[in-house]
């Protein structure tokens, strides 16, 4: 499909309408995914520690001794922008689901998709909406399992040895890293320093989601013409059942794998008894044993040794002077919801076509 701001467009509701078909047609799970397979999705999910901006859940930092001196040398300025991270969170989203999911150009196509979205008729969902969650979290969860073993390890679950090769691969291929929790907390304002990087990493990944490139020449500038643009955007609000975006993310996520459109149910069922089959023990997230923890009680993500390093070697000089009053929310983010159900559903579709 072309660029959607260089023509006119209109929602094609036949083609949500074969979505919701399609997706009432999925298998259903009749018993939960067995812990094992949920701890083996979370280890093949597992970025490079070079490429994440913190270390796995229910883990801790480590930092070489050099590093970890010169942390603790260090006084990193104080960036009140940190402070803004949950509305900077919404227009950064806003940003991506328009510009990029959607391939609207801002601000100028602005107009065209409120247009568009004033016509999007999402009743046809209901059938999607009433799926229960819980079953069909499990199935995007297995079918995740699978593409993962075939991109990350190259291994077919149907294949008679694949539990063996997992368990001798997947240390390799997708190695752990950092430390279990330590039995005594760390010192307590070492723990808040090293959050206080994470979030200032987390702001610099907000800016690039946003087109800015922060840490570069001009670059505030450029994050102050964003953000005035971006708090500027009115787009009408639609309604959307409670429980439509978390089951259209969950079967975006197996369209991705197996296209709704041409799926073979015989051959899916296949494929997930497969998976279900498969036998392979928890293998941890850091580099040791890890202590079980109740979700609920988990502790605040820690940055990498990476990330550390990175904040540690970025000038931040001329951001500690930026004071810029970021508010607590923005208008747009009530059209944040119907704005992630059309690129969704265009992402399963496409929905928007060319008008003759």
């Amino acid at each position: 499909m072309g660029e959607p701001g260089a023509m006119d467009y209109r929602i094609d509701q036949q083609a949500i309408g074969t979505i919701a078909d399609m997706a009432s047609k999925l298998p259903t799970l009749h018993a939960p995914i067995p812990p094992a397979l949920a701890a083996l999705e979370q280890r093949l999910s597992l970025p490079a520690a070079a490429e994440a901006l913190g270390v796995p859940a229910g883990c801790h930092t480590t930092l070489p001794p050099d590093l970890l001196k010169r942390l603790l040398g260090t006084v990193v300025p104080r960036v009140a922008l940190v402070a803004g991270l949950p509305t900077l969170g919404t227009l950064a989203n806003l940003h991506v689901l328009v510009a990029v999911r959607l391939g609207f150009p801002l601000p100028n196509s602005l107009q065209l998709l409120a247009n568009l979205m004033q016509t999007l008729d999402l009743r046809s969902l209901s059938v999607i909406a009433q799926m229960p969650w819980g079953p069909l979290n499990g199935l995007a969860m297995l079918v995740n399992i699978g593409a993962l073993l075939r991109l990350r390890l190259g291994i077919n679950p149907a294949q008679l040895d694949a539990s063996l090769r997992i368990q001798e691969t997947l240390p390799l291929r997708v190695p752990a890293f950092g430390a279990p929790l330590p039995a005594l907390p760390p010192s307590p304002q070492l723990t808040v320093t090293l959050r206080y990087l994470l979030q200032l990493r987390m702001l610099f990944s907000l800016c690039e989601m946003m087109g800015v490139r922060l840490g570069g020449p001009g670059g505030i500038p450029h994050l102050a013409a964003q953000l005035r643009m971006l708090m500027a955007v009115r787009l009408p609000v639609l309604r959307v059942m409670p429980s439509l975006l978390p089951n259209l993310y969950l079967l975006a996520r197996i369209n991705a794998v197996w296209p709704l459109a041409t799926l073979s149910i015989p051959q899916f069922r296949a494929h997930i008894a497969a998976i279900l089959k498969l036998g392979v023990p928890p293998m941890p997230s850091c580099l040791g044993p890890m202590v079980p923890l109740d979700p609920a009680k988990m502790p605040p993500p820690l940055p990498t040794a990476e990330t550390v390093e990175a904040m540690l070697g970025t000038d931040l000089t001329e951001l500690a002077k930026v004071n810029w009053k970021i508010p607590d929310t923005v208008p747009v983010a009530e059209a944040i919801p119907g704005l992630n159900a059309l690129a969704l559903l265009q992402e399963m579709g496409p929905v928007l076509v060319p008008k003759p």
